[in-house]
């Protein structure tokens, strides 16, 4: 996510003007990444799991504001139960 140093605005799609990187939640491509999650659930009881790896060609947020309607491209997923404790 990039912010425009002279207007202050953010997220920015003003990348050729003078611009400082907010934030960068991009994975290298064949690269891997590893987080850890934590949720409450009903003791006893199955749980499903479902997880969506997802591409963005743009930030969310400036897609919206700049009125793009490209499609999010599914990259993985998947679905697991596990048996709360």
């Amino acid at each position: 996510m990039l912010k425009d140093e002279l207007t202050g605005e953010t997220p920015s799609g003003a990348y050729w003007r003078f611009v400082t990187i907010v934030s960068d939640n991009r994975l290298a491509a064949f690269a891997t990444d590893t987080t850890h999650y934590t949720f409450s659930a009903p003791v006893g009881q199955a749980v499903t799991i479902k997880v969506h790896l997802i591409y963005r060609r743009i930030f969310q947020a400036l897609a919206k504001q700049k009125g793009f309607t490209d499609p999010d491209i599914a990259m993985e997923e998947a679905t697991l139960s596990v048996q709360a404790p």
